[in-house]
């Protein structure tokens, strides 16, 4: 079965916590459009140990590390 990862929400398993080598990618068209995906995430699965970015805007970092319910935030790492 294929999940389509444009929906979010409890009955879509990969906008959940997954606790393997897995990455579920979400398309976005904004910046912000990015923190509203993120935020549903959030509102689904719950607070996060950790979430990442990659971007040199330092805006973007911010606004992330602003909505992220995380204890660690790391930026631009591998």
């Amino acid at each position: 079965m294929v999940d389509n990862q444009n929906q979010i929400g409890p009955d879509h398993r990969f906008s959940k916590e997954k606790l393997m080598t897995l990455m579920a990618l979400y398309h976005f068209e904004t910046f912000d459009d990015a923190l509203g995906i993120v935020s549903k995430i959030y509102s689904v699965g719950g607070k996060g140990n950790s979430c990442g970015i990659y971007s040199h805007i330092d805006e973007n970092i911010d606004a992330l590390a602003r909505l992220a319910p995380v204890r660690r935030m790391t930026v631009r790492q591998a």
